[in-house]
């Protein structure tokens, strides 16, 4: 099934993005800002030690990516809902390799903090 969205037509010339807010740790790729809103850091004996908040563009918000200590040290879990099955599934997908690693390191950095 495809979906394509429209936009409504330009007024008054071209629509100019808000200026990105202070603070936070950013990351540009091809044109797109990404942005850690918040760390919730975890003191607990458990393998997960955190969750993050990310913005991408300023114009949405991805909460829940998880902050985990594994074997090889820490790595980031996107979000993730439990179904009807009991099962766990990603809610969110990352198909660009670059795009994916320069994240988790930008996420991983922001915790480090």
């Amino acid at each position: 099934m495809n979906t394509t969205i429209r936009t409504a037509p330009e007024r008054n010339g071209p629509c100019l993005r808000p200026p990105p807010k202070k603070g936070g740790v950013k990351m540009e790729n091809e044109g797109i800002e990404i942005k850690v809103e918040r760390i919730y850091r975890l003191d607990t004996e458990s393998s997960l030690k955190g969750f993050a908040d990310i913005s991408i563009a300023g114009s949405f918000i991805v909460r829940g990516l998880r902050i985990i200590a594994g074997k090889k040290g820490l790595f980031v879990g996107m979000p993730q809902e439990q179904g009807k099955d009991g099962k766990w599934y990603s809610r969110v997908y990352l198909i660009n390799e670059a795009v994916k690693e320069k994240l988790f390191n930008l996420v991983l950095s922001a915790f480090e903090e």
